[in-house]
């Protein structure tokens, strides 16, 4: 993780609360037991690949737990939490593979592998045994939904990276290391 001050806390503190309000409150459920869309995951990658995989955890995690301790009518469920864990991780880790160069088509390779981990994968699991569901099921109505959910993040995060808050961002707290 880069280097920890106030700057970056805020600034996480700021992906962590986006997280919660794109999963909680600007989300559709359309089965309670299966699927809900929503956008939770852009600031969770945005933290990993800006900020590394702590991050990138870190944001995702508290985002789930606070998320779901307050504001879900289900609570927080300790199955579903490797998910943001998973989310937050993937991006750090395999983006020296697919950014060499920043392209549309390298932001969808991270986001479908991102999510196929995360939500595609381990969430159905979860949600199959928390449900009695089976695996394949769950998984079914599950991954066409995520497929276009984690193009539309892709989209999202690849245009957002061109606006250059990035290199403004990163370069701000850099020159905050300084003062």
């Amino acid at each position: 993780m880069k280097k920890l001050n106030t700057k970056t806390l805020v600034f996480l503190s700021m992906l962590t609360a986006l997280s919660i309000v794109f999963a909680r409150l600007l989300s559709i459920t359309v089965d309670p037991a299966t699927l809900r869309i929503s956008l939770t995951n852009v600031p969770v990658i945005l933290a990993s690949l800006w900020f590394g995989p702590i991050a990138g955890i870190s944001v995702g995690f508290i985002s789930d737990f606070i998320g779901a301790t307050y504001l879900s009518p289900f609570g927080w469920n300790p199955l579903l939490a490797p998910t943001s864990i998973i989310v937050g991780l993937v991006p750090a880790l395999i983006k020296r593979f697919f950014l060499k160069k920043k392209s549309l088509v390298n932001m969808l390779l991270i986001t479908f592998v991102t999510n196929s981990f995360g939500t595609i994968a381990y969430s159905s699991f979860a949600l199959s045994k928390m449900s009695g569901a089976t695996f394949v099921s769950v998984l079914i109505i599950r991954a066409p939904v995520y497929v276009l959910i984690a193009a539309l993040e892709a989209v999202l995060i690849y245009y957002l990276s061109k606006t250059g808050l990035e290199s403004r961002l990163l370069k701000d707290m850099s020159e905050w290391d300084k003062k």
